[in-house]
């Protein structure tokens, strides 16, 4: 729900995948948004990979990135490299 609303862009790296979400000011979809930045983040750290958000006036950066190497935080990070921004 959250992407087919708001996921404005993906950037994929090596090491790192960027989540863009142009929010506006639609302060309860920034809510959200950190709210799955948090589930994520307990979800998926043991896999060795850590979120983090950067805001801004209309847009929320969500960097997921690995911490270890190995398979599981490589399947992670493809995961969230996967995704659709919802203009495509």
């Amino acid at each position: 729900m959250i992407n087919a609303k708001a996921l404005h862009a993906v950037e994929a790296g090596d090491n790192q995948v960027n989540l863009i979400y142009q929010c506006d000011s639609d302060t309860e979809l920034r809510d959200d948004i950190e709210r799955l930045v948090e589930a994520e983040q307990g979800c998926c750290g043991a896999a060795g990979v850590e979120f983090s958000s950067t805001v801004d006036a209309n847009t929320i950066r969500v960097s997921v990135r690995a911490t270890r190497v190995g398979l599981p935080s490589a399947t992670v990070l493809s995961a969230f490299a996967a995704m659709t921004p919802k203009n495509h």
